[in-house]
């Protein structure tokens, strides 16, 4: 594989600003995990963030979300697979957001370490297993210290098949390279147009999404499917700020818009905590 000439890509470090925290949840049990190095935080301490939910968790029926701290709904409207929504949410320690389907709790994500400013969040669940309802859960908080555009990587397929993410620069075919995007990372890339692809265990590319970035630009990329509930592997382009379950968010189809949240995060943090 050909690095992408003319593409900088930065893999976030796991703790500090912008690092990426992935965690598994039950829908029966929650346990506060704290995956923060050195962050100061404060019980007590009501901010509001903007958290950008995006549902990989790959039904028929849209996921429905609320707080169970203050009981509030999250959401005028269910959220469906595949769509992303950007909340401003005020959220202190220990908040926890459950996730319905059908009425149906599939899991509980629990809050700790928030910072004491405002944050870009993201939060994305998706299927644990091909033999379980209940969900699992990624999370990353974007980094405010640059001005480069920011694309969030998220691998939320459940089942057998593998599947890589590429992306290239959007230029003539003879001059197109290549690099991998790895799942669980956060990249930085220059303002520009990008191709990105899902290549099948031979390297066939079976799956194409394109993304107009931005600086400034936070973006999310997910693999999404459920080889047990039939949904094939796709390849989801958004902006953080949230296609809210358009058609644009479908692969080979969305162009992703300008993704610039209202405030910014001053204190390196991360979103972090789950049921286990």
């Amino acid at each position: 594989m050909s690095a992408v000439r003319g593409l900088t890509l930065f893999a976030l470090a796991c703790t500090g600003s912008g690092a990426w925290v992935q965690h598994r949840a039950a829908a029966t049990q929650e346990a506060a995990v704290a995956m923060l190095a050195g962050t100061r935080v404060q019980d007590d301490i009501v901010t509001t963030h903007n958290l950008t939910i995006c549902n990989a968790y790959a039904d028929h029926k849209p996921l429905s979300i609320y707080t169970v701290n203050n009981k509030a709904k999250l959401t005028e409207e269910p959220l469906p697979y595949k769509g992303c929504k950007l909340i401003a949410l005020p959220m202190e320690e220990s908040e926890r957001i459950d996730f319905k389907l059908g009425g149906l709790s599939v899991g509980t994500f629990r809050v700790t370490g928030l910072p004491y400013v405002s944050a870009n969040l993201l939060l994305v669940p998706y299927h644990r297993s091909n033999d379980t309802m209940s969900a699992a859960f990624a999370s990353h908080m974007f980094s405010s210290s640059d001005e480069r555009a920011q694309v969030a990587v998220v691998d939320a397929y459940s089942g057998s098949e593998a599947g890589a993410v590429k992306i290239q620069q959007a230029r003539s075919r003879h001059q197109r390279q290549s690099a991998a995007l790895k799942s669980g990372a956060s990249v930085k890339v220059n303002a520009g147009s990008y191709l990105l692809g899902l290549d099948d265990a031979s390297g066939r590319q079976i799956k194409t999404a394109a993304l107009e970035a931005a600086d400034h630009g936070r973006y999310v990329v997910m693999r999404v499917g459920s080889e047990s509930d039939g949904h094939a592997q796709e390849l989801v382009v958004s902006s953080a700020s949230g296609n809210e379950g358009t058609a644009a968010a479908r692969s080979g189809s969305f162009r992703a818009g300008l993704g610039i949240f209202a405030a910014a995060a001053a204190a390196a943090a991360s979103l972090a905590a789950a049921a286990a």
